[in-house]
């Protein structure tokens, strides 16, 4: 298990945080614009995951 995260990852996930939190309602984003942006970070993730494997450290 890969500890840690891409900073692409973050940065998304931190980007739409702040945006739901934002005090104007009008501009925070819609459920699909959320489920979309979490989506991403994960592909994201997975695709970092994936190039940290434990044997490429071999």
């Amino acid at each position: 298990m890969s500890n840690g995260c891409s900073d692409e990852s973050m940065g998304t996930v931190m980007k739409i945080c702040l945006r739901c939190l934002t005090k104007e309602p009008t501009l925070r984003p819609l459920l699909e614009d959320v489920m979309w942006n979490q989506q991403f970070a994960a592909l994201v993730q997975d695709d970092w995951s994936s190039e940290k494997s434990p044997l490429s450290s071999l």
